[in-house]
């Protein structure tokens, strides 16, 4: 396992198997630990702490590489995530009325990226 899949792991008291749920759209197909910040190319450690590591699925990776704006939203996403479910695994996080707003103005971005089409509910 990698070490900050273990970080993001050990931080939420999951344990590897279990499921882990997407912080953007809260599906649990192809989750990935995502660096907020990128490690670029294989960098540092140093990028290894749970304010900048998120689970997102393969293709919300894929979006935080391509659009700067939908990775950035995604960080505003995470820091509320970490406010709200601190220490604990975020089943409640995704019933929240406040995270359901970011996620509408996720999907906006989406929308000006070009690929709402695909993500829109």
């Amino acid at each position: 396992m990698q070490k900050h899949t273990e970080i993001y792991l050990n931080h939420f008291h999951l344990h590897q198997g279990e499921v882990i749920v997407s912080e953007i759209s809260g599906t649990t197909n192809g989750i990935n630990i995502h660096h907020l910040d990128s490690k670029k190319m294989g960098g540092s450690d140093t990028k290894d702490y749970i304010e900048n590591l998120c689970a997102i699925t393969i293709t919300e990776h894929e979006l935080c590489h391509r659009y700067k704006e939908y990775n950035e939203y995604v960080k505003k996403i995470h820091e509320l995530f970490l406010t709200i479910n601190p220490y604990s695994y975020p089943h409640l996080f995704l019933d929240n009325t406040i995270y359901k707003k970011y996620q509408k103005d996720l999907y906006q971005i989406l929308k000006e990226c070009g690929h709402y089409k695909k993500y829109s509910k």
